[in-house]
């Protein structure tokens, strides 16, 4: 690899969950995919993840991110070689127990999944999150409630002048074959009026708690709301930003 240039395409992006593609082309650029949000719970699947080095993590995949386990898919084998070296000199080797933890948990995965994917049809999206999770369909079970989430949020601060979110398109899903809605593991929450110039403050005024769009090289006037949370918090949150909302709604009613 005698690249000047490395490009890191996070996609979908952290925090705004847009698909993202290499910017830099050509001989002297080299790019490597951070696909850890690439998976049907979070994203439409429109294409084959299929580049020279993709990295992938087993925290958003199944939500074990205490297992601190990644993996990555190299095309070149020279260059895997080099990887390989690199990681035997620097961590010697991965866990045991976590790597155990991971095969059961892909081979679970693998399993619920057989025989569906070469289906014409897949179980359609539109069932409880309880019979996903009876027959062990991660990604269908995910993806409802990432999406039955979403749908709340936005409920709210569509009626709010003071707040808005990113807004995302749905796309046909190969891995659902059918087309889905935005199911997004973050809200990219932004504030409208002039004097709300933090909005990470703005929000923890009213007792909820987000990361700051400093903390990824954006405005202050954006924050991120994780909605990757047990249902209790969830819940909890939902209940703080209707209460904003509705106190922003009262205050212009009795202008």
């Amino acid at each position: 690899m005698n690249s000047s240039t490395i490009e890191f395409v996070n996609s979908p992006n952290n925090p705004d969950g847009m698909v993202r593609h290499a910017v830099l082309n050509g001989c002297d650029a080299f790019t490597i995919y951070d696909y850890a949000y690439y998976w049907p719970h979070f994203t439409a699947i429109t294409e084959a993840a299929d580049q020279d080095v993709m990295l992938f993590t087993l925290s958003k995949l199944t939500g074990h991110a205490g297992s601190r386990l990644g993996w990555a898919i190299v095309k070149n084998y020279t260059l895997y070689e080099r990887l390989l070296t690199y990681l035997q000199l620097s961590i010697i080797t991965v866990s045991h127990e976590t790597q155990l933890r991971a095969t059961q948990l892909l081979r679970v995965i693998n399993g619920a999944y057989s025989g569906q994917l070469h289906a014409e049809q897949m179980i359609p999206l539109g069932l409880p999150p309880a019979y996903y999770a009876s027959k062990g369909l991660s990604f269908h079970y995910g993806y409802v409630v990432l999406r039955d989430r979403w749908m709340k949020l936005n409920q709210i601060l569509n009626q709010s002048k003071r707040f808005g979110v990113q807004h995302l398109e749905p796309a046909y899903c190969k891995f659902f074959k059918e087309v889905t809605g935005p199911s997004p593991a973050y809200a990219w929450v932004y504030c409208k009026q002039e004097n709300d110039e933090d909005c990470q403050a703005v929000l923890q005024q009213a007792g909820i708690i987000s990361r700051g769009g400093k903390k990824f090289d954006s405005s202050t006037r954006f924050t991120r709301l994780s909605l990757l949370k047990r249902v209790s918090t969830f819940e909890n949150l939902i209940n703080h930003l209707s209460f904003l909302v509705s106190e922003e709604i009262n205050f212009i009613l009795l202008k």
